[in-house]
């Protein structure tokens, strides 16, 4: 189990949650990842899950990137190299699709006990379409949210921000996992209405996830903050906590899948302003605290730990 939350505004949207992956109530995946940023043909959204670890044999963030790609990386249940180009079409349709066909059943054929840990699954970005064949976009804000439900007829239940809001609807904000929604809306709320910088509004999240981490062993206090903004330019801030297990002067990165990009979470060490781009769509990663500049660089791909 895990806490993510997602906010919705005209200007970004911003997705924060915890990494703590968990068997149970107790910790099982130091270094797990449960976010992907999708860099699709018509969007860029953040994907964040809360819920079972392992659906099969493989990790449900590495699941859930499979059926985005429509394809399997590994048969032997490991991460893909790194690659940029190709030509595969991936939109936010089918990859909500894909992940909501693969609930309906493949989490379904899973046993009962397994199934009671439900999943749930949020996304948040921009997504476009061509406005009478110009060239120009006209990006729209989405917040998007579904789960795996034992009594519907079509196996998920799900929530969806209106298609278009007005300006009198600021902002629209989900959580998947631990149950405080009022409480984040409240807080969500104070930090909307603030004159804040950018790296003030992902302190107040991070501060925010960690003060609701403290009375649940199933919330860490690690995490990650990802900002689309509407020009969708991506910043991915990842928060170290005070007595963090990671590695010195590293970070660790989500998944970056997309038409033209298969980047699996990656160990970052001793690099400043790192980042990649994709279709013209950049990704930055930053570290609080910031990372020291070093002498040695490094970048390798995170260990899978796999089902016991």
């Amino acid at each position: 189990m895990t806490l993510h939350i997602g906010i919705a505004t005209h200007a970004r949207a911003i997705q924060a949650g915890d990494r703590l992956l968990t068997l149970g109530k107790e910790p099982w995946d130091p270094v797990a990842n449960q976010t992907i940023i999708l860099i699709a043909d018509n969007a860029t959204a953040t994907i964040s899950y809360s819920g079972l670890s392992f659906i099969g044999k493989d990790q449900t963030d590495h699941w859930l990137a499979e059926k985005i790609a429509g394809e399997v990386f590994d048969e032997h249940h490991g991460s893909p190299p790194i690659t940029i180009g190709g030509d595969r079409k991936i939109t936010l349709g089918s990859a909500a699709n894909a992940i909501a066909t693969g609930i309906a059943t493949e989490f379904r054929s899973l046993p009962k006990e397994l199934r009671k840990q439900n999943i749930q699954v949020l996304f948040s970005g921009f997504t476009w379409k061509r406005i009478r064949k110009a060239t120009a976009f006209r990006p729209r804000p989405f917040l998007w949210y579904c789960e795996y439900d034992e009594k519907r007829t079509s196996h998920i239940k799900g929530w969806r921000s209106p298609r278009w809001w007005g300006h009198n609807d600021p902002y629209y904000t989900k959580t998947v996992g631990a149950s405080i929604q009022e409480r984040v809306v409240n807080a969500v709320g104070q930090i909307s209405s603030s004159a804040m910088t950018m790296a003030e509004v992902e302190l107040g999240i991070r501060d925010l996830i960690r003060d609701i981490s403290e009375g649940r062993p199933t919330v860490g206090d690690e995490c990650y903050v990802t900002t689309i903004e509407r020009d969708q330019r991506v910043r991915v801030c990842f928060m170290r906590a005070n007595e963090s297990k990671t590695p010195e002067n590293s970070i660790y990165t989500p998944w970056i899948l997309g038409s033209s990009i298969n980047m699996p979470p990656q160990l970052l060490a001793g690099m400043i302003g790192v980042g990649v781009e994709s279709r013209g769509r950049s990704v930055d990663f930053f570290s609080i605290p910031e990372l020291k500049q070093a002498a040695r660089r490094s970048l390798t791909g995170q260990v899978r730990k796999t089902w016991p």
